[in-house]
């Protein structure tokens, strides 16, 4: 089975972020779709939009994994932990974990360094 992969790095505006969840709902690809996104944006809407897509996909059957990091990771946190209980997270100190507390706490921390979707 082939896979689609989407690579995102530098700045992601809203706009951007909408035409991206647009051209992946509007895509019938019953492949997995791999996201990596390395992106300066630290903006909920840009997030929000991304993951959208994303729930959108995965409601189809589409099997949707990758990692966010860069200043995106804050945006797609917020937004991942209203979708699900707990996220994986990288800490460059600390390796992989499981992450529950809220968002505004994990930034104040500064674990988080990549986010697995």
């Amino acid at each position: 089975m082939s896979e689609l992969k989407i690579e995102l790095c530098g700045k992601i505006t809203a706009a951007l972020a909408e035409r991206i969840a647009a051209d992946l709902e509007a895509s019938d690809a019953s492949c997995p779709v791999t996201l990596i996104i390395d992106a300066d944006a630290d903006d909920d809407e840009v997030g929000q939009k991304i993951i959208e897509a994303i729930e959108i996909l995965r409601s189809r059957g589409v099997s949707v994994t990758g990692k966010v990091t860069g200043k995106a990771r804050w945006a797609a946190f917020t937004i991942l932990q209203r979708c699900r209980p707990r996220v994986a997270y990288r800490d460059a100190a600390l390796g992989w974990g499981i992450w529950a507390l809220n968002a505004e706490r994990a930034r104040e921390m500064g674990f988080l360094d990549e986010i697995c979707l």
